[in-house]
C-alpha cells in the first residue's frame, strides 16, 4: 500500500488589509486541474504520492483593501523535494514531505502630478528615479514602490512650450515630500508651475563705441554689447525698464539719444505675452563754440543759431550767425573777420554760415578789433584861434581804414574830418573859446563805423602867440636946446593870426624928461595879454631922445636885414634896431656919446653897445642941407640879452664902424651901414654885405640927423 507525502504552500507578510478571499496562488498536482488558493486557505497542505509532479504560481501584486497599497512577491523558500525553489513560479516532483513559502513586500502608490502646465508644453516634466520621464500629457503618473524604498524625482524647470516666447517654471508650493523620499505610505507629489513669457530688450542705432548702460531691466543694467537681452517673466507680473538717454560714447563729442518710435509697451508693463522692446537711438554730435578774442564783450552771446555744448542729431545743418560789429571799450569795437573750424571752406568770411553736424564740431567766430586811437605824439594843447589839430587813427585789425567821417569836439568847438589812406584824420576846427581846460572828444558814429567809437582826453586851450611890430617914433627931440622934455608917440601893431593876418594897433603918448643929458636912449618893450601872449626881448626897440644941439649926429630906428653877414649875421628878415647920439665937446676936441644896436640871430638876441667913440667925420662939415654924411668908429662890448635879467658877456673889446647918410625928412630915405668886428678882428656882424664891405641900406623905420 502506497504512503502519501505532505506538500504545504504558504505566504507571509500579507497584511490584514488583504481579504481572505483574495487569491494568492494556484497549484497543479499531477494531471489535475489548477487549484486556486486564497489568503484564507493558507497555509494549505496537499497529500501526494511520491513521484507526483507539482507546479505552482504565486500572484503578484496582491491587492489590499486600499487602492494605494499592495503586496508584491519578494522571495520564495522551499523544503524537501521543493528545496532550492526561489522563483515566484516553479515545479518539483514530490519525493519527500515538502513546503513552499513565499514572502511578500508591502508597496505604496506614489502619484506624480503637475498643475499650471497647459497643453502646449513640450518635453518631460518629471523624471523618477533618474530614468523614468513623464511629459505633461502623461501626468498624473502613478506607480507602486516598496515600503522603505528611496525614490528620487526631479521636476523640470523650466518646461518648454510650443508657443514662442512662453514657458512654464516651478513655483510654490514646492513638491512634497521633497526628493529623495523614503516610501512609508501612499503620496501624491505635485509640481506646481506658472506661466512665464519671454521679454527681449534690444536697441537700434547705437554703435560699438558706446560706453555705459543702455537699458536697466528690473534693476539689472545692460550695455549695448549685452543686447539683445532676453529674460522670462511671470505672466501678469509688472516689469519696469528704463533706456538710458543719452548713452555715452568713447568718441569725444559723440553720444546716442533716444528717438522715435518710443519703446513699447511702455514701462512699467504688465506681462501678458512675449514681446521685444526696442530702444531706438539716433547719433548726436556736440557743438563747441568759441570767440576770438576770448575777452570779446558779450562772449558767446554774440553767436546765434547754435548752443555751445549742445548735442545735435547727426545730419542736422545749423545756421550760425555772429553779431557784428560789437562795441568794446573806449574807442574800440569788434568786427567779425572769419569763422574757423567745421565750416566749409575754413576760414570762412560768410555770415551766417552753415555747419553740418556729421561729427563733433568746434567753431570759432574770429573778430578783428576796430580801433579809434589818438595819433602818436600829440600834446592835446593848442593856442586860442588856432586849429585844434586833434589827430586820430582808425584801424581794423591793424590795417588803416580810409574815407570815414570822424567827428571832433573841444568844448563847444566841433568839426569833422575824413580819414586818409593811412587811417588818419586831423581836425582843423579853430578854437573860439577862452583859454582854459576842456574835454576833447572824438567819435566815429554808427553810420560810419557800424558801432559808436568814442575817445576823450583833457585838452588845454592856451593863449595865442602874438607877433609884435613897434611902429612908434624911434627918434624924438626936445622942444629946444634948453628943454629937457619930449613927447614920444609909442605905437605897436599886434598880429594875432598869421593865416588870416588879423592885426590890432595900440598907441600911447609918452612924456620923457632927459634932464641934463643932451641925448638919451631908451629900450621900449611891448607886452601883450588877454587871450594873446607876447613878452619877448626880441621885440624890444631903442628910442633916442635928444636936444637939438649943433654940431652932432643922432638918430634911431631899425633895418630889416636882407643880406646880413658875420659870425652872428642876424636872421634874414629880422630887425636890427639901432640908436646913437654923438657930438664933440665944447672945445671941439673930444667926442662924447654912445651907439647901441640890437641883433637877432638863431633865436638869440644880442646887444652891441659902444660908449667910447674914437672918431667922427661929417661931410660936408657943419652940414645943414641934405644929403649929410657921417662916419664914426668906436670900441664896443657884445652881450647876449635873450634873457634881459641875466645878460651874458660875449666880447668886451669889439670894434664898431658905422656909415650913414641923412637925406632929410622923412627918415625912411636915410641910409646906414653897421659893421662889428670881434676882438680878434673877425667879422662878427654886417648889416648888408656885398662880399667885400658893408653897404648902406635904407631905414625901414626911424630917422637919422647929421649936423
Amino acid at each position: 500500500m502506497a504512503v502519501g507525502l505532505l506538500v504545504t504552500f504558504d505566504a507571509t507578510n500579507l497584511g490584514g488589509d488583504v481579504t481572505a478571499a483574495t487569491a494568492v496562488l494556484s497549484v497543479t498536482i499531477g494531471a489535475g486541474p489548477a487549484v486556486t488558493m486564497t489568503k484564507g486557505d493558507l497555509p494549505k497542505t496537499f497529500v501526494v504520492l511520491s513521484g507526483t509532479s507539482i507546479s505552482y504560481s504565486y500572484n503578484s501584486a496582491i491587492a489590499s483593501t486600499s487602492a494605494t497599497k499592495q503586496y508584491r512577491w519578494s522571495t520564495t523558500a522551499g523544503t524537501g523535494s521543493a528545496a532550492g525553489r526561489t522563483t515566484q513560479s516553479g515545479s518539483f516532483t514530490a519525493s519527500a514531505n515538502s513546503s513552499v513559502t513565499v514572502n511578500y513586500t508591502t508597496q505604496f502608490q506614489l502619484t506624480f502630478a503637475q498643475s499650471g502646465i497647459g497643453g502646449d508644453s513640450t518635453g518631460s516634466v518629471v523624471t523618477i528615479n533618474g530614468s523614468v520621464t513623464k511629459t505633461a500629457a502623461q501626468l498624473p503618473f502613478s506607480a507602486f514602490f516598496d515600503s522603505g524604498a528611496t525614490v528620487t524625482y526631479a521636476y523640470a524647470d523650466p518646461v518648454a512650450s510650443t508657443v514662442a516666447g512662453q514657458r512654464y517654471t516651478l513655483t510654490t508650493p514646492a513638491p512634497s515630500p521633497a526628493s529623495p523620499i523614503t516610501v512609508s505610505g501612499a503620496a501624491t507629489i505635485t509640481g506646481t508651475y506658472k506661466v512665464q513669457v519671454q521679454l527681449t530688450f534690444a536697441q537700434t542705432g547705437i554703435g560699438a563705441d558706446s560706453a555705459g548702460t543702455v537699458v536697466t531691466v528690473a534693476g539689472n543694467p545692460k550695455t549695448a554689447a549685452e543686447l539683445p537681452f532676453t529674460a522670462f517673466f511671470d505672466s501678469g507680473a509688472t516689469v519696469s525698464y528704463a533706456y538710458a538717454d543719452p548713452v555715452a560714447s568713447t568718441v569725444t563729442g559723440k553720444r546716442y539719444a533716444l528717438t522715435t518710435p518710443a519703446a513699447t509697451p511702455a514701462s512699467p508693463m504688465t506681462v501678458s505675452g512675449a514681446a521685444t522692446i526696442t530702444g531706438t537711438y539716433t547719433t548726436q554730435f556736440q557743438l563747441a563754440l568759441s570767440v576770438n578774442p576770448p575777452s570779446l564783450p558779450g562772449g558767446l552771446g554774440n553767436v546765434s543759431g547754435g548752443t555751445h555744448g549742445q548735442f545735435y542729431d547727426a545730419g542736422t545743418v545749423l545756421t550760425l550767425a555772429a553779431t557784428t560789429p560789437i562795441a568794446g571799450g573806449p574807442g574800440v569795437g569788434y568786427v567779425l573777420s572769419h569763422w574757423t573750424g567745421g565750416v566749409t571752406p575754413s576760414p570762412n568770411r560768410g555770415n551766417p554760415v552753415s555747419v553740418a553736424m556729421n561729427e563733433p564740431q568746434l567753431i570759432t567766430a574770429n573778430y578783428a578789433p576796430l580801433v579809434l586811437t589818438w595819433a602818436a605824439g600829440y600834446t592835446f594843447a593848442a593856442q586860442y584861434s588856432d586849429p585844434t589839430r586833434l589827430s586820430v587813427v582808425l584801424t581794423l585789425d591793424g590795417a588803416a581804414i580810409a574815407s570815414k567821417t570822424i567827428s571832433f569836439a573841444v568844448g563847444s568847438d566841433s568839426g569833422t574830418a575824413l580819414t586818409d589812406s593811412t587811417g588818419s584824420a586831423t581836425d582843423t576846427t579853430r578854437l573860439t573859446q577862452a583859454p582854459g581846460s576842456y574835454a576833447a572828444t572824438v567819435t566815429c558814429p554808427v553810420a560810419q563805423c557800424g558801432v559808436l567809437l568814442s575817445i576823450t582826453h583833457d585838452f588845454m586851450v592856451t593863449k595865442e602867440d602874438a607877433r609884435v611890430t613897434y611902429t612908434g617914433a624911434l627918434f624924438a627931440s626936445t622942444a629946444s636946446a634948453t628943454s629937457s622934455t619930449a613927447t614920444v608917440m609909442l605905437s605897436a601893431t599886434i598880429l594875432v593870426n598869421l593865416a588870416e593876418r588879423k592885426t590890432g594897433t595900440a598907441t600911447c603918448d609918452w612924456v620923457v624928461d632927459i634932464g641934463s643929458l643932451e641925448s638919451a636912449q631908451y629900450t621900449i618893450g611891448v607886452i601883450v595879454g588877454g587871450y594873446y601872449l607876447r613878452d619877448a626881448s626880441v621885440d624890444d626897440t631903442a628910442v633916442i631922445v635928444s636936444k637939438p644941439l649943433d654940431p652932432f649926429i643922432t638918430g634911431g630906428g631899425f633895418l630889416v636885414l636882407s643880406n646880413p653877414a658875420g659870425q652872428k649875421a642876424g636872421d634874414p628878415g629880422s630887425k636890427a634896431n639901432f640908436g646913437f647920439n654923438v657930438k664933440y665937446n665944447r672945445n671941439g676936441m673930444d667926442l662924447q656919446g654912445s651907439l647901441n644896436t640890437i641883433i637877432r640871430s638863431d633865436g638869440r638876441v644880442y646887444q652891441v653897445k659902444a660908449d667910447s667913440v674914437t672918431s667922427l667925420s661929417v661931410q660936408p662939415r657943419a652940414c645943414s642941407i641934405p644929403p649929410c654924411r657921417a662916419v664914426l668908429s668906436g670900441k664896443a662890448n657884445i652881450r647876449d640879452i635873450t634873457d634881459p635879467a641875466s645878460p651874458i658877456s660875449i666880447d668886451e673889446n669889439a670894434t664898431l664902424h658905422v656909415t650913414m647918410t641923412d637925406n632929410g625928412k622923412p627918415g625912411r630915405t636915410d641910409t646906414i651901414a653897421i659893421t662889428v668886428w670881434d676882438e680878434a678882428g673877425g667879422l662878427w656882424f654886417s648889416s648888408s654885405w656885398n662880399g667885400t664891405a658893408t653897404v648902406e641900406q635904407p631905414l625901414d623905420g626911424g630917422n637919422l640927423v647929421v649936423h
